[in-house]
């Protein structure tokens, strides 16, 4: 059966950090953009349903709208890409704001600041070729003196579904990605995205929307497939599971299985 995601009245948001990262994954080359423009970035508004189920009870544990938006920006003279994210929660620990700023051709992170929770706590970090650090122009950042090593093919995961999109889609094609969550103790490393097949969803006018998979396995048993629009490579469906749940990120206005 098929149900349509509409209006939430109810929000609770997740932040997601329950899986690990891949250490068993054998080293590869980083993947890198060199020569994207802004035709290739999407500036519509978009907005996530985000929910978890616990599997062994049938109940959702955790519901969120995501709402996100990028922009092209110009810097004593240069092009960036401006994104902006904002997670409502009826919990006020759970709920975020985002804005992050990289670099136009290469979509390299240049800064990010993440505001949580009703305390408004500021969490404020810049990218550079080699280091992350915590930002000290941003004032009551509690992460100032955060310092980790990075390299110049390094990627902001808070931006993964930016990045998806800019991706060069096909079947088969892995593509080894040096992620990093801002603020983790976790350093950045590769992780492995592998387009794995081809599905239909469909809209609210039941109309079909041809998508790739792309498929992430974190350690065993646990794993995600994202389902990307073929056109332009937009997600539109996510899906993850470990241990006994499962956490879900549709767009608003695609239609899934209930």
């Amino acid at each position: 059966m098929k149900q349509v995601i509409a209006i939430l009245f109810l929000l609770v948001a997740s932040q997601g950090n329950a899986l690990s990262s891949q250490n068993d994954l054998s080293p590869q080359q980083s993947f890198r953009f060199d020569s994207l423009s802004a035709d290739d970035i999407d500036t519509s508004k978009r907005e996530y349903l985000v929910f978890t189920k616990n599997t062994q009870t049938n109940q959702v544990t955790e519901l969120s709208l995501w709402t996100r938006q990028s922009r092209i920006v110009e810097k004593m003279g240069l092009k960036y890409v401006e994104t902006t994210q904002t997670w409502r929660s009826h919990d006020p620990k759970m709920q975020r704001e985002l804005s992050s700023l990289n670099r136009l051709a290469s979509f390299a992170p240049v800064s990010h600041t993440r505001v949580r929770g009703s305390e408004r706590k500021v969490e404020a970090f810049v990218f550079t070729d080699d280091q992350i650090t915590g930002n000290t122009e941003v004032s009551d950042n509690t992460q100032k003196d955060f310092a980790m090593s990075a390299n110049a093919a390094t990627y902001n995961w808070e931006l993964d579904i930016e990045t998806f999109a800019l991706l060069p889609l096909a079947l088969g094609k892995t593509f080894a990605i040096n992620f990093y969550h801002p603020g983790s103790k976790n350093p950045p490393q590769n992780y492995l995205y592998t387009v794995v097949g081809e599905d239909v969803l469909s809209d609210i006018s039941g109309d079909d929307i041809p998508c790739w998979q792309l498929k992430i396995k974190y350690q065993s048993g646990a794993y995600a497939i994202f389902w990307l629009r073929k056109n332009d490579g937009q997600m539109l469906k996510m899906q993850s599971e470990w241990k006994d749940h499962i956490r879900t990120k549709v767009r608003l206005g695609v239609m899934i299985e209930s």
